[in-house]
């Protein structure tokens, strides 16, 4: 095939589509034949959901309602409608639903007038209802305060306590707590703050699918300065037999009184309950409550403190000591019996601990022996005063004088 016929068959084939869409034109604007149509996504408007109310039901959330209606009209209309066109509704008080899924026929109130709908007789929607739940929850706050240096902020003061909530029973059951939350850094002054409450799930998050009543809430901050005091320990009764005090106090030396300047004026210390000294057998540390004055508090809400005990134990030892002589007449030789005693020591552990031996010494004093055997007393002497000597295993030696070869 030529050029030539290449053109003659591209302009014919130009022509017959003129002709066709000349025709189709002629067809759907002076013919302007029935057609049929599918017109999909046609929302449902839900009337009277309140009334659920009274049969302790509620409307899910989370659902779309939409129908698709069947249409025939005029081919020129038919195909240019929009679902806007189209009003739908299903009056929720007409019914009796029950909890779970419900098939409900939809009402068709407004549609134009030159088309229609062939399924208006066959119209569902599936509507899923919940129990309708109450519940009076407490608020509680979720604010983090920080205050300038020496002053400090009492905990927040929440009106109202309590809050309702409301709406389907299985959102209603996830909420665990109602919570105000905020931020504020560095004040120095009482604060008024107005937050909205939120219902908060398990896992933190927000359940917005529930009515809070009242949506707000009004939080008081006070904020109050501070004076650090010491701490005084108190104690009552006596240690038990055998142990001594060697010395005690609180880990926590001072602490930090938050309230009215008024107040803390007149307060320069602060005691902690009395401690029964009988209980204390042993070097440990204990707890005990602070005596906390009327309109004060401490700051970090420390309501304890921990308090030392350092004890010591008398107790007993039982030491060799050598026998030395001293004064042996002049040409004689001298022997002791026995040479050594056994003298029992009492004091404090630690100072039975580091007893030397040779701070005490036996001596029996020869000067008016006379050859032979004679029965001397021993003298004991103790240079440690930390220590006392209970008892010693004897009192006298048998010293042998002979007179020197």
């Amino acid at each position: 095939m030529d050029n030539k016929d290449k053109k003659a068959e591209i302009v014919i084939r130009i022509v017959c589509l003129i002709l066709s869409f000349g025709l189709w034109l002629y067809i759907s604007n002076v013919q302007n034949p029935t057609r049929e149509y599918k017109l999909e996504k046609v929302p449902v408007e839900l009337l009277n959901a309140d009334a659920l109310k009274e049969s302790k039901l509620a409307l899910s959330p989370h659902q779309d309602f939409y129908v698709t209606l069947n249409l025939e009209g005029p081919s020129s209309e038919v195909y240019k409608v929009t679902p806007s066109q189209f009003k739908v509704s299903v009056d929720l008080s007409s019914y009796a639903l029950k909890k779970g899924e419900n098939r409900i026929r939809v009402d068709i109130v407004n549609y134009p007038t030159n088309i229609n709908i062939k399924n208006n007789s066959f119209l569902l929607v599936t509507i899923k209802v919940d129990d309708y739940l109450e519940k009076s929850i407490p608020i509680k706050s979720d604010i983090k305060v920080t205050t300038k240096t020496g002053t400090y902020a009492d905990s927040p003061a929440i009106k109202p306590t309590n809050a309702v909530i409301s709406g389907p029973g299985e959102y209603v059951n996830s909420v665990k707590s109602l919570v105000v939350s905020s931020e504020l850094k560095n004040i120095e002054q009482d604060t008024t703050l107005n937050l909205p409450i939120k219902a908060i799930n398990d896992s933190g998050k927000d359940v917005d699918e529930v009515k809070v009543t009242p949506t707000n809430a009004e939080v008081y901050i006070t904020v109050k300065k501070g004076k650090v005091v010491p701490v005084n320990v108190i104690t009552k009764g006596n240690l038990p037999a055998g142990f001594v005090m060697k010395d005690f106090g609180s880990t926590t030396e001072k602490v930090e009184l938050v309230g009215d300047d008024t107040v803390l004026s007149g307060i320069n210390s602060i005691d902690t309950e009395a401690i029964d000294l009988s209980s204390i057998n042993d070097s440990k540390e204990v707890s005990a409550n602070l005596k906390i004055p009327q309109n004060v508090r401490v700051a970090d809400n420390i309501s304890k403190v921990k308090v030392r005990f350092d004890l010591s134990k008398y107790t007993v030892k039982d030491v060799d000591v050598p026998i030395s002589s001293k004064n042996v007449p002049d040409g004689f030789q001298a022997t002791i019996d026995p040479q050594k005693i056994t003298v029992r020591i009492s004091g404090l552990e630690d100072d039975i601990g580091s007893f030397k031996a040779d701070s005490i010494k036996a001596e029996v004093d020869l000067s008016g022996a006379k050859e032979g055997e004679n029965t001397i007393p021993i003298v004991i002497n103790n240079s440690n005063d930390k220590i006392k000597i209970v008892s010693q295993s004897g009192d006298k030696v048998k010293a042998a004088l002979v007179k020197k070869p």
